[in-house]
């Protein structure tokens, strides 16, 4: 059956056309409507895998034949492709779902499934050798079986192209609609003749409107075409390049057409070309690289090792006395940090090694397995020699004697080496081939058999692990870690706890997180949730692209809740800024719906904290130590008060700062004291608990006595040599927590943030009759 080709890129340029055109007489070059800089949309492997299928690393894609692929020669990651030779059927997967019956790990998609609702389009850069009909075809039950397939059909044209498919099912004979939680995807093609194959990068997204282009024909009459090109070189706009494109043709004298959303983040420009002449460049165009973030804590392997705990010596396997038994093996050495050993008789493909154990293991607690292990020879699941290529967990049950529980395989292929299961399943026996799984009875005995091969295969075993989830401490809180894989200054983020890991909803926890390049920490007190377990999810925007990603693991939440806080009411900053008195300040990325927006025309109005020449306010953005003095020394100029002319140099680590002079008046009148070993550290960003303390010691100055504190009013600030003061700011209505009971000292203070603390700090001078509104 011939199927129809659905590009959006139109074939590339022949070979006599692939030498960069001369450049003819003036013509304006093409141009497009809109902003310099679009989102991306929201991608699965970004958000769900922490990491885009651009092909540089070896996780981006299983090239194991006989199920991960099929019917495809010679696949290999080089240059940043995914590259591959198809003769007949075959197939490659985005997404392999899994062996049905083999215990779901890594990025199978029946343990990563795709939300198809949040992703409904498929956009990749794809080139093919010959033409080649194809499909992507789709999973939507565990079973490799024409009652799980969906598909949409398209071409792989000759030369490079880039395909934009939307996902509807356009096989009649296969059932499955892209809904719901998608469990696989693959890319299969029916090649003729043997095709060589490559693909540059691949983006699952949700669908989103492109960008339109419009050009000049510089040859009108001619056929014209309008290309794309990442780097402005059109030298090397040929045919073996994969980073230029044609977007559409025509013999007009103008033309449109349109850029997809869902190409790979960078930049782009756009150039016309007909008869030997060519426009000039476009200006460029970025599709916004957006946040990846990556939670660190809590995570799938989970929290307290059972041989660390118990044992204390964790099964790293660098040591004999690591295992109890080894069984079926030759071979045997413990070098280079790990087990080596080659199967043996007297049964070949049962190698076993029993784990060394004190008492039992109780399931309940330490159920999250994760093993490190690696093979020589290629991947192979046949019950014959070079086969077997699956591990499995076996266990003894105390209610059980000596009989062990074969677990579920795990089938490990050649690029993967660590896998993680939770065998706390539900239901238990999901986990078992033959029993009643890891529940109930304690556990009295492990074992990992590393392959089924009927051959001598060599192996290799790291480390063995039994956790348990992580869970909070005492007092019920929980130090959420994460880091962005694609971090940008004045990136922030929302924090939720959910009680599933599906739906990106649940409890915000924390929200316009300022987040730092490299580690992140925000302490969880959680005070406002039931025991329970909780699934950690981060929405993370960088003021273009947002994404979201979930934990891997889930945290347990239990223990003595810490007592309760009342919530603090903050201050009106009506008595400040009367409402119909304060003009727009006229920011342009300050949106209506900010919630700061008041106060940010406030704080302008008063002439403490303008926008950027640029007429811009960057809400999100950080604000320094040195940027905070200069906000609370106007604050204190403005509303009246005094501060030193010519103060003494105070630090020596901010002479020649634009804020140095304010930092120097804060010292005199003892509002900052810097880090009491000479340095004020001004381009360090402001923490929250820093910021109370400004803002206390300020008040005290401008009023000339103490501010009142009767209660503790936050659960997390306990250790904060600041936390003093945070009450007091608190007590005064100016700054409220990120939830009842929470402060998040160490957490940094946006722009927006800053000056609703500030506008509140007027409105508690105005209230006190020291000050007055300006006229």
């Amino acid at each position: 059956m011939v199927l129809i080709a659905r590009t959006l890129v139109v074939a590339a340029v022949v070979a006599a056309l692939a030498p960069a055109p001369s450049a003819g007489a003036a013509t304006e070059a093409p141009t497009f409507a809109g902003d310099d800089v679009v989102a991306a949309p929201p991608d699965y492997a970004t958000e769900v895998l922490g990491d885009p299928w651009d092909y540089r690393n070896r996780e981006d894609i299983l090239v194991d034949g006989n199920g991960p692929t099929l019917n495809v020669a010679n696949t290999t990651l080089q240059h940043g492709r995914l590259v591959f030779d198809v003769t007949g059927s075959g197939y490659v997967s985005p997404v392999f779902p899994g062996f049905p019956g083999a215990i779901p790990a890594g990025r199978e998609g029946t343990h990563r499934p795709i939300d198809a609702s949040r992703y409904d389009r498929a956009t990749f850069r794809m080139y093919s050798s010959v033409r080649v009909p194809a499909a992507l075809m789709w999973f939507g039950c565990p079973a490799f079986e024409d009652r799980c397939l969906g598909g949409h059909r398209f071409t792989a044209e000759p030369g490079w192209h880039t395909y934009e498919l939307p996902m509807v099912n356009e096989f009649p004979g296969l059932p499955v609609a892209w809904a719901g939680a998608v469990l696989g995807l693959r890319v299969a093609l029916n090649a003729e003749t043997t095709a060589h194959v490559e693909v540059d990068w691949m983006r699952l997204h949700r669908a989103a409107p492109g960008t339109r282009v419009e050009w000049t024909n510089p040859s009108p009459g001619s056929r014209s075409s309008l290309l794309w090109d990442a780097d402005a070189d059109p030298s090397n706009n040929t045919a073996d390049r994969p980073g230029w494109g044609v977007l559409g043709t025509t013999t007009a004298e103008t033309g449109t057409a349109t850029f997809p959303a869902g190409m790979a983040p960078g930049a782009y420009r756009f150039l016309a070309t007909s008869g030997g002449n060519r426009t000039p460049y476009s200006r460029p165009l970025t599709v916004d690289r957006p946040p990846q973030p990556v939670i660190d804590d809590p995570d799938e392997a989970g929290g307290a090792d059972y041989a660390t705990v118990v044992l204390r010596d964790p099964w790293d396997l660098s040591q004999a006395s690591d295992v109890a038994k080894l069984g079926n093996v030759t071979g045997v050495s413990f070098s280079d940090g790990m087990l080596q050993a080659t199967n043996g008789g007297p049964t070949v493909n049962d190698p076993y090694v029993l784990l060394r154990q004190q008492g039992t293991i109780d399931p309940a607690r330490f159920h999250r397995l994760t093993v490190r292990m690696t093979y020589d020879g290629p991947f192979d699941l046949a019950d014959a020699p070079g086969g077997g290529t699956h591990g499995r967990l076996l266990w003894q049950r105390q209610d059980r004697g000596d009989d062990f529980q074969d677990g579920r395989e795990i089938v490990t292929y050649t690029t993967v080496d660590t896998y993680t299961a939770d065998l706390a399943t539900d239901p238990a026996g999901a986990i078992s081939e033959d029993g009643p799984g890891w529940t109930g009875s304690p556990i009295t005995a492990v074992r990992w058999d590393p392959n089924e091969d009927r051959g001598a295969r060599r192996w290799r075993l790291d480390a063995v692990e039994l956790r348990a989830d992580d869970r909070t401490t005492s007092g019920r809180a929980f130090d959420i870690r994460w880091h962005d894989e694609a971090h940008t200054e004045g990136t922030t983020v929302d924090l939720y706890a959910d009680t599933d890991r599906r739906g990106f909803d649940g409890r915000l926890i924390a929200s316009g997180v300022v987040q730092r390049a490299g580690a992140n920490t925000y302490r969880w007190v959680a005070s406002d949730v039931p025991d329970g377990r909780y699934w950690i999810h981060v929405s993370a925007s960088n003021g273009v692209s947002s994404s979201r990603t979930y934990a891997g693991g889930p945290v347990r939440v239990s223990g003595t809740a810490p007592p309760s806080r009342p919530a603090v009411t903050a201050r009106s900053i009506e008595p400040a800024c009367p409402t119909g008195d304060v003009p727009e300040d006229g920011a342009s990325d300050v949106p209506a719906g900010n919630v700061h927006e008041a106060a940010i025309d406030c704080v302008a109005w008063w002439d403490i904290a303008k926008g950027r020449t640029d007429g811009t306010y960057r809400p999100a953005w950080s604000v320094s130590r040195a940027q905070m003095a200069s906000f609370v020394a106007r604050t204190i100029l403005e509303s009246g008060g005094a501060l030193p002319s010519d103060p003494p140099d105070a630090f020596d680590d901010d002479d020649g700062d634009p804020h140095e002079h304010a930092i120097d008046q804060l010292a005199a009148v003892g509002v900052v004291t810097g880090d009491g070993q000479g340095g004020f550290s001004p381009d360090v960003p402001v923490t929250r608990a820093q910021m109370a303390t400004f803002l206390a010691r300020s008040l005290e100055h401008r009023l000339g006595q103490p501010l009142a504190a009767t209660r503790d009013w936050f659960a997390d600030d306990e250790s904060s040599p600041h936390q003093a003061n945070i009450n007091r700011v608190a007590e005064a209505g100016i700054a409220t927590g990120t939830s009842t009971g929470v402060y998040a000292p160490a957490q940094q203070v946006r722009r927006d943030q800053m000056a609703s603390f500030l506008a509140r700090t007027l409105a508690l001078l105005v209230d006190e009759g020291v000050t007055t509104p300006p006229a």
